[in-house]
């Protein structure tokens, strides 16, 4: 091969570098990326000189082949730079553009030991369903899958029928099979022989802000699978934070907290849980009134999403407190620094019917293993990695930050404060059966009685965060 043929494919080869530097740079000041102490500039100019030199070098040089080598090596870096980074950016959009989306599964469920396997078999035949259930089910079952049903009140009473046979079957969503959770009703008994997708693409609730204080609600949902799922909100932790004084206050609400449930929940009492089936926003809003704070984002996960996280980290370490044997998984914790894997993450901070204070100390081993989260994904060989990991949890996660207040968060801190400094607490109660519920009306459901003084304790320790400069 002639040398001019190599320096012809060594200015084309340039042109391609010029490209991918090029958007390199258009998602870097899009994003906000390296927006600190002038980076981005600078990555910018270097991009412009290492070009100019390149074909500068190429028509002045005699050892062309080698420098071809060069340049192949930069242009190789420099594209998997921009493949790992489009990555990242088209993975934030789909977590935001699910964050605007709630699916309620439509199911209609027989006994297994019935003769019912599929939706036709239950024509003229008696079939029942909650009346709160009617508008979802009414988008679904129509035509060849309409059904002539019997709407009832009671979770419990559609199980019950259907078990003594007063029913063939019966319709359920996730809306409502989220709140059988809480009933001693045992799925493995029924068979479900119809399901369909009801997606409500919700009121857009990002709400940018350019100040450097936010609150963020950390939501967990007792569930596996999609996140767009409906279900409960196991984990309600709201993070309070202000990056001028680099203090972070992660404040943990107890799932059963007796509180005014706003949206779908009529701003009637019931256990702070039940929220979650009305969506992100009526939990948002919920904590919202409760701690008397403006909450800008959120960020939504679930089981699935939890365990693959922490297997891409390599687990996890923590101090346990208190030694116990999760009461599902049979695990033994014992006291003192231990190591969570995949596997045994999930019932460390789900277990609390084994913990001496309950509710109160699983929310504390939560906040722990977020903490230790937090500081796992901050290194290195995993921030190598993000979009991988990134692209492996985004199915499972919802959230309604961009990926550019995301690095707006970023460089600030790395401009003004490199070490965040994170304190945790949690809202004490009493625990009743006493209490009535707005959405199990007929049911007797374990409550936590909000402790005033500890609430007010808490409102002000958020605005202490807040208003400190």
């Amino acid at each position: 091969m002639g040398n001019k043929v190599i320096k012809n494919i060594i200015y084309i080869s340039i042109v391609i570098l010029g490209i991918i530097l090029i958007g390199l740079n258009y998602l870097i000041y899009k994003n906000q990326m390296l927006a600190f102490h002038h980076a981005n500039v600078i990555v910018s100019v270097v991009s412009v000189i290492l070009v100019v030199l390149l074909w500068f070098i190429n028509a002045k040089s005699k050892n062309n082949f080698g420098l071809l080598l060069i340049i192949i090596g930069i242009t190789g870096m420099a594209g998997l730079g921009l493949y790992k980074m489009h990555n990242v950016v088209t993975t934030f959009e789909k977590m935001q553009n699910d964050g605007q989306k709630s699916v309620n599964v439509v199911k209609v469920i027989v006994l297994k030991s019935s003769s019912y396997y599929k939706i036709s078999d239950l024509k003229d035949k008696k079939v029942q369903a909650l009346n709160s259930d009617r508008q979802d089910i009414n988008k679904v079952l129509t035509g060849k899958n309409k059904l002539t049903l019997q709407y009832q009140k009671g979770q419990v009473d559609l199980y019950h029928k259907l078990d003594h046979k007063d029913a063939a079957g019966i319709v359920l969503t996730s809306k409502s099979q989220a709140l059988l959770k809480d009933t001693p009703v045992k799925d493995n008994k029924y068979r479900v022989i119809f399901k369909a997708d009801v997606v409500d693409h919700v009121k857009k609730v990002l709400k940018t802000v350019n100040s450097p204080k936010f609150n963020v609600y950390i939501s967990g949902l007792d569930t596996y699978g999609p996140i767009s799922t409906v279900s409960r909100s196991d984990v309600n932790i709201l993070m309070t934070t202000n990056l001028q004084t680099g203090k972070i206050l992660l404040t943990s609400t107890p799932r059963d907290a007796y509180v005014k449930i706003a949206d779908g929940g009529q701003n009637q009492y019931d256990k702070l849980t039940h929220a979650g089936i009305y969506g992100v926003q009526a939990s948002m809003h919920t904590l919202e009134n409760l701690y008397q704070q403006k909450i800008n984002y959120f960020v939504k996960f679930n089981f699935e999403s939890f365990t693959k996280l922490i297997a891409l980290v390599g687990g996890v370490d923590v101090y346990n407190n208190q030694e116990f044997v999760s009461l599902h998984s049979k695990i033994h914790f014992k006291k003192g620094n231990i190591h969570l894997t995949s596997e045994s993450a999930l019932p460390f901070v789900r277990e609390r019917y084994a913990l001496e204070n309950g509710d109160r100390d699983r929310a504390q081993n939560q906040e722990k293993v977020i903490r230790a989260l937090i500081e796992k994904l901050s290194q290195s060989d995993n921030l190598l990695k993000a979009d991988q990991i990134f692209a492996q949890i985004s199915p499972y996660i919802q959230t309604n930050i961009s990926l550019k207040q995301a690095m707006k968060w970023i460089n600030y801190q790395i401009e003004n404060h490199p070490k965040l400094q994170v304190e945790t607490t949690a809202l004490q109660g009493t625990g009743t059966m006493n209490l009535p519920s707005y959405a199990m009306p007929n049911s007797r459901l374990y409550m936590v009685q909000v402790n005033e003084k500890s609430l007010h304790e808490i409102q002000k320790e958020m605005n202490e965060i807040l208003d400190n400069n």
